[in-house]
């Protein structure tokens, strides 16, 4: 994906923290057939609402339909994890009509795996399993 200007020096410092070897892709997955991920602790939320608001500014976002100040998005993603609950994998849904809210969204799931905040999974070897992302945004909630 491309980005334009002032944007794309804050998405690359903030790919900087990612963790190595943790690709993200987009793909379709059967969501629903794979097994909830156990998360100890959420999103931050402050550090990622902030940067969807920027990308929500940009001209492609606008023309889906979004709205810096007023959005609410739900992304589902897939994690593979190995049973000590380190990420091998990241899968992401490209389906917000906005490439830069995909990135935002894979951005905060490899934050989760950067901190270990993805649980032990108990299972002899490495499995898939599926997680949401939510971020909503609107004048009532500032």
């Amino acid at each position: 994906m491309k980005y334009r200007g002032f944007l794309a020096a804050g998405l690359v410092v903030a790919a900087a923290g990612a963790a190595p070897g943790q690709p993200v892709d987009t793909g379709v997955v059967k969501w629903d057939a794979l097994p909830p991920v156990r998360v100890a602790d959420a999103i931050d939320y402050v550090q990622f609402d902030r940067l969807a608001e920027r990308v929500l500014g940009t001209p492609e976002c606008r023309a889906a339909g979004y709205k810096p100040d007023r959005f609410s998005f739900d992304a589902p993603y897939a994690v593979l994890v190995e049973p000590d609950g380190d990420v091998k994998r990241i899968v992401i849904e490209p389906n917000t009509r906005c490439p830069g809210l995909d990135y935002v969204v894979g951005l905060a799931v490899q934050d989760l795996s950067r901190r270990h905040k993805f649980k032990r999974t108990g299972d002899a070897r490495a499995r898939w399993y599926a997680g949401r992302v939510t971020f909503t945004q609107s004048p009532q909630s500032q």
